[in-house]
């Protein structure tokens, strides 16, 4: 938004900037801007305040600061790409800020968090790395730098910028909490066994037999192969995963007592009484997680995402049997709309019913529209599109009439 100006020649703008936690202003360094140059300003016309600022910034130079205003039209143009749901569009936009003003944290961390929506996760780095740089007193950039690491699976980087992060913001329970467990799994890891491939680093818990190893491997191997020839979709790096006693298990992920597995950036499961059937489904179901993760982070819906985790890790009986349960709750309660189910389940009566629910919707997008339909769907996911612009984008059909059409279908 910019401020109504009274003086033509000499003006100060104030930029609203929207930092990661929603809040602070800044103000641009005073600069001559002409009467057109302000008026596209005040209209949110970036492209009109570029087109006129550029040439006039290489003829006066640095000392115009004109770059800042060049800048800030850039900025303007990547937010409205981000109301439009085009990350691409948006890390290009905020790359040319920098190009123009580098001093700036808040694009640095607009820019830092616009890659890792698109699960680049190196350049994510780089840039809240940046924005940490040039703005010590913001606890997100050290707490945003501490979730690439863990995702990366450098958990003694995790620790250290979540401990910067506590030190700037004491009150941050829930990073307490994440700084408690992460260190209960740096002891579990330097006791146990790590081996690593260019697609995983898997860390087996101490005293887990041998033959164990090879028998993840190939499930974790097949899984990567076999979801991605479906999919097109394959990780952005190298996924962590601990395989762990039921007492280490709970203690690092506080998971719900019927939990078989989590996916929290990284895959974490228990292992007892192992043997090859009972933990494929468990973890090619967490591996789809993981990939979904590193194609849309967060941005996929609850019921496809664990949909899609059952679709690909359960086998065809049990699936049947899940598909029946939920058949016979919508014939009584047609009305559900899957992004409605809860996201965060505790009891099994509820985790069974709302997995089943998820499963279903799932199952009929894939049956009615098919799996290369499903694909394209992700892909436009992928670049930030909600599930109901994905879907209309390539079936012509609204969320509102596919809901409905699977309720019909039952």
């Amino acid at each position: 938004m910019i401020k109504r100006l009274s003086v033509v020649n000499l003006v100060l703008i104030i930029l609203l900037s929207q930092q990661i936690d929603g809040t602070a202003a800044e103000t641009l360094p005073p600069a001559k801007l002409d009467g057109t140059t302000i008026s596209c300003l005040q209209k949110a016309d970036w492209q009109c305040a570029i087109d006129i600022l550029i040439p006039q910034y290489y003829e006066q130079g640095t000392d115009s600061n004109l770059q800042y205003y060049i800048a800030y039209g850039f900025v303007g143009q990547a937010r409205e790409a981000l109301l439009d749901k085009n990350y691409p569009l948006a890390a290009e936009y905020l790359e040319q800020a920098l190009s123009y003003d580098d001093t700036n944290a808040v694009i640095h961390s607009e820019l830092g968090m616009v890659f890792y929506q698109l699960s680049r996760y190196d350049e994510a780095e780089s840039s809240f790395y940046s924005a940490m740089e040039l703005d010590q007193s913001n606890h997100h950039y050290p707490e945003m730098l501490g979730q690439i690491s863990y995702l990366k699976g450098n958990l003694q980087d995790a620790a250290t910028y979540w401990q910067q992060a506590l030190d700037i913001f004491p009150d941050n329970d829930q990073l307490r909490k994440k700084l408690s467990r992460i260190h209960e799994q740096t002891l579990t890891e330097q006791q146990g066994t790590t081996e690593l491939s260019h697609i995983f680093r898997i860390t087996f818990d101490q005293g887990m037999k041998k033959e164990i190893y090879d028998d993840v491997w190939k499930i974790l191997e097949n899984s990567w192969y076999e979801i991605g020839l479906e999919l097109q979709l394959y990780p952005k790096r190298q996924i962590p995963v601990l395989l762990l006693t039921r007492e280490k298990y709970q203690a690092i992920t506080n998971a719900p007592g019927w939990s078989g597995g989590v996916y929290e950036g990284q895959i974490k499961i228990p292992v007892a009484n192992f043997t090859p059937e009972l933990h494929k489904e468990v973890i090619t179901h967490e591996y789809t997680h993981a990939l979904l993760y590193d194609s849309m982070a967060n941005r996929c819906p609850w019921w496809l995402n664990e949909g899609l985790a059952q679709y690909f890790s359960m086998d065809k009986n049990t699936q049947q049997q899940s598909l029946q349960f939920a058949r016979n709750y919508l014939r009584s309660n047609p009305n559900v709309d899957p992004d409605k189910l809860p996201g965060n389940i505790r009891a099994t009566s509820d985790a069974k019913l709302a997995y089943a629910l998820g499963l279903s919707a799932t199952d009929f997008l894939i049956d009615r529209f098919s799996i290369i339909t499903t694909r394209n769907i992700l892909a436009d996911m992928a670049t930030g599109m909600n599930f109901a612009e994905g879907l209309e984008n390539n079936t012509g059909y609204s969320y509102t009439q596919f809901v409905s059409m699977w309720s019909n279908s039952i």
